[in-house]
């Protein structure tokens, strides 16, 4: 069976949902001398060998399952259960890169920039601004390099048609200093900011645990300060002549409509940015807004590294929605593109 095609055999249909069911019954049903925890790992394993026996999934991704059950139901924290694998920390990372592969995979990345491009204008002064959110707004989510190497081809393109010839060096400069500022805002923006979540327990450990949203309240203000800053510097002195609108209007069309591909991506982009912002609680002078993860019972072992391998998980294993009934990415394509 072709690794990145749905429906190619009717048990990878079915396992899909029989592993699953599978587990609900073994939780709720009674079950002999099986009690409490033992009832959910053995429904779990069930769960697990349905799919790898059917291949309803990948094998790598099956494997990654109790990473997300079983802090959320209360198992293991996922401290505990992630140092059978690596590092809790590793994972969120993980996670991210495969979200960011999904993305990539359905050009939705590439869309997103040049809708922005075309709004902002074609004066070189603006183009420059433009470059630098897109890039810095991109590089929050993807990777510096890709988020980069995506947008270099539609700079150079750009560069080709404006009437300033002193645009040319800032528009890739915009690029550049936008990945690398972008990178700054969350916790998967660049490896450095999980290098240090890693480290910080360790080396500081009075330091309160540091959060998805909680690096954003730290990394964002500090991105919407210097982004004006390198576009006021940037784009100094350039002139208001038109000329890269064809380039960037031209790309945008040869991407024909939305596709469903794309809608899902984005959906799980979505959601799983969600999850990581409103995990934690929120605090707005005396009044504490909880997050979902203070809602669950089990919330206190929960980390960011479960709503990202969640959707790693879920992006290797939901369809695409085109015609061949692809996934929205398969696992060779995680293999080759994680920076193992």
């Amino acid at each position: 069976m072709t690794e990145n095609v749905l429906g190619t055999a009717a048990g990878a249909r079915w396992g899909r949902w029989i592993g699953p069911a599978l587990f609900l019954l073994v939780w709720f049903a009674p079950t002999g001398g099986l009690e409490g925890n033992a009832k959910l790992v053995a429904g779990i394993a069930l769960w697990m060998a349905v799919w790898w026996v059917t291949e309803a999934a990948p094998l790598p991704a099956t494997s990654l399952i109790p990473i997300v059950m079983f802090p959320l139901l209360g198992v293991q924290s996922i401290r505990d259960v992630t140092p059978n694998y690596a590092n809790h920390m590793v994972f969120l990372f993980f996670g991210g890169f495969v979200l960011a592969l999904a993305v990539e995979a359905s050009n939705l990345h590439e869309r997103v920039a040049l809708v922005v491009l075309d709004t902002i204008g074609s004066s070189p002064r603006r183009l420059v601004w433009g470059f630098l959110l897109v890039t810095a707004g991109l590089s929050m989510w993807l990777s510096n390099t890709a988020t980069t190497l995506m947008l270099l081809p539609i700079a150079a393109g750009v560069v080709a048609r404006v009437e300033d010839r002193r645009a040319g060096s800032r528009l890739f400069l915009a690029v550049a200093y936008g990945a690398s500022v972008g990178g700054m805002a969350t916790l998967v923006g660049t490896p450095p900011n999980l290098v240090l979540a890693g480290m910080a327990p360790e080396l500081l450990p009075d330091l309160p645990q540091l959060t998805f949203g909680g690096w954003m309240l730290f990394g964002l203000p500090l991105v919407m300060v210097l982004i004006p800053i390198l576009g006021l510097r940037l784009g100094r002195g350039l002139a208001g002549g038109r000329g890269g609108s064809e380039a960037i209007a031209g790309a945008r069309s040869a991407l024909g409509p939305v596709t469903s591909h794309e809608k899902r991506a984005a959906a799980l982009f979505l959601m799983t940015a969600v999850a990581w912002i409103t995990r934690p609680g929120f605090d707005f002078g005396s009044v504490h807004l909880p997050g979902w993860g203070e809602l669950l019972a089990h919330g206190a072992i929960i980390s960011d590294a479960v709503p990202a391998v969640a959707a790693a998980v879920l992006a290797t294993l939901l369809p695409a929605g085109t015609r061949d009934g692809r996934r929205m990415i398969s696992w060779v394509e995680v293999h080759d593109g994680v920076p193992w």
